[in-house]
């Protein structure tokens, strides 16, 4: 399918979020921008346009900065978004951050009205511990805003047709790969390291609770296991969730062989940090799919991670990766056979590095987004003539 000879594409991402997922939409919109006969505009955070990692794929990306400190600047920003939209006269809006920000959210039923409008719901199901009465409401007015709703595998999208969304409105697109670290990543000597990374923000989802018991059991194998817990503790959470959170954090910080860091991670650390460790580890209680799995396969860190959410649609146990049931028993039993064969993970790991840059490469990421796009333009066209 192709847009009509007279007309070139034009793409709006509404990247309106500083955090993990609007550097996923920097990267998204980079990609869709490198594409033949695409136009894009991004309108994003002065802080996400100045940050290192999205300003450094943005070549070729026409930006506009707004603020979003203070309900005034939001509320100015928000005019600000509606005037440069009018006035590119987009084919197609994209907000690639998703109902789990609610910057967009007084924008969003009046978007359909310039042009189809695409959502990435990296949440279907908000993940249990999240606090703010905005996360029910958004979901359901993105089903009944968006034109179509991208999201990462097939468990999202069997979670978005048991909404009631049907499945000319899903595309099932998986997340790309943040492979700017791998090159520096895989230029460390890993050696038999038995460091277990966890790393991201600290979440009540993320089994943080689990992990006392699960690094005691590892260590009760492999004395020299050391654990290194590296992001920034997520200050919204349900209290009694974040009570059995905290308090897991605590006992870690007594256990021999653990450190702790509760900030988030310079992006110069970040190769050092995969590129040294023996394994890392998303020993997830819930999950979509997961940006921290994609940088560990592209630089070479083993992964283990428990079997949930899209987990097991990028990591196939055994080949890419190994998947344990979110249980402590289980999980650590993993770790200890990464740890008890270093020949085995590294195959492992080298599986998952081909299989990231083959198949989660941002170009095909940009490739099939913009065959999405082209579809829903043109079923626009057919049903509303030539505009």
């Amino acid at each position: 399918m192709q847009i009509p000879s007279n007309r070139r594409l034009k793409v709006a991402f509404l990247n309106l979020n500083d955090s993990a997922h609007g550097e996923y939409g920097a990267l998204l919109a980079a990609a869709v921008a490198q594409q033949t006969d695409v136009e894009v505009l991004m309108i994003a955070p002065e802080r996400l346009l100045k940050g290192a990692r999205a300003a450094a794929h943005l070549e070729g990306v026409a930006t506009h900065a707004v603020q979003f400190d203070g309900k005034i600047n939001k509320a100015k920003s928000l005019i600000e978004v509606w005037r440069v939209l009018r006035a590119f006269r987009p084919n197609v809006l994209h907000d690639p951050v998703g109902s789990g920000i609610g910057a967009m959210l007084p924008l969003r039923p009046f978007l359909p009205r310039l042009a189809p409008l695409v959502v990435t719901e990296h949440n279907p199901v908000v993940h249990p511990g999240l606090s703010g009465r905005h996360h029910g409401p958004a979901r359901a007015l993105t089903r009944r805003t968006a034109a179509l709703i991208h999201v990462h595998g097939p468990q999202a999208y069997a979670e978005m047709r048991g909404f009631g969304v049907p499945e000319e409105r899903l595309i099932q697109i998986r997340h790309g790969a943040f492979d700017e670290y791998g090159a520096a990543a895989r230029s460390f000597d890993r050696g038999n390291s038995k460091q277990i990374l966890i790393f991201g923000g600290l979440r009540p989802n993320k089994g943080i609770d689990m992990l006392p018991e699960i690094f005691a059991k590892v260590r009760a194998h492999h004395p020299d296991a050391t654990l290194l817990v590296t992001g920034e503790r997520l200050k919204r959470i349900d209290s009694a969730m974040a009570e059995a959170m905290d308090k897991a954090l605590d006992k870690l910080s007594t256990m021999e062989g653990c450190t702790l860091s509760n900030a988030r991670v310079p992006e110069e650390d970040i190769p050092r940090l995969f590129g040294s460790c023996g394994l890392c580890l998303l020993p997830y209680h819930t999950a979509t799919q997961s940006g921290v799995a994609m940088i560990a396969m592209t630089t070479g860190a083993p992964l283990v991670s428990t079997r949930v959410g899209d987990l097991p649609d990028v990591i196939e146990h055994g080949r890419t990766g190994l998947l344990a049931e979110p249980r402590v028993d289980s999980i650590a039993d993993e770790i200890i056979r990464t740890f008890d064969d270093p020949e085995a993970a590294k195959a492992r790991a080298d599986a998952a590095l081909k299989f990231a840059v083959e198949e989660c490469a941002w170009p095909v990421i940009g490739r099939q987004m913009v065959m999405a796009y082209t579809h829903l333009v043109l079923n626009s066209l057919g049903k509303d003539g030539q505009k």
